[in-house]
């Protein structure tokens, strides 16, 4: 479930990005910034299940989301503000800026909970019993 998630929030990433820069007449190179995110998310949730690379990927992962979440603030700041003052007139760059750090806070979010989850399951399999076990066999250790 979690590498499917962050597979989809790259390749919308890398829509964003792309769609940006084709929508900008392929004049801003700096369109693309959201692009290069999501090649990160994917690169990184790749290797996101190896066995030895895993935990290294995942909070590389954290890093990368947690900077498209920081970085695009102002972006997304323009992009409330004008839906509170009622304007529906928005300019590309803020509409990008804030779909990169809805993706990336999704990215982020996804990740630390990916991750929780993994710790709860080592917890378990370290303890040598199961609920099913302990609950099947009172005298288990």
């Amino acid at each position: 479930m979690y590498t499917r998630l962050t597979f989809l929030l790259g390749v919308l990433l890398l829509a964003v990005g792309a769609g940006g820069y084709v929508l900008s007449d392929r004049v801003s190179l700096t369109a693309l910034i959201p692009a290069v995110f999501g090649g990160l998310v994917l690169g990184l949730n790749a290797f996101s299940s190896h066995a030895r690379l895993g935990s290294a990927a995942r909070a590389c992962l954290l890093v990368v989301a947690t900077l498209g979440v920081v970085l695009p603030q102002r972006g997304l700041l323009g992009f409330f503000r004008s839906i509170l003052a009622g304007e529906l007139q928005f300019r590309m760059v803020t509409l990008s800026q804030a779909a990169m750090g809805i993706l990336c806070f999704t990215v982020l979010v996804a990740t630390l909970l990916h991750i929780g989850s993994l710790r709860k399951r080592r917890a378990v399999h370290a303890s040598g019993s199961s609920r099913w076990m302990s609950a099947r066999c009172p005298n288990a250790p």
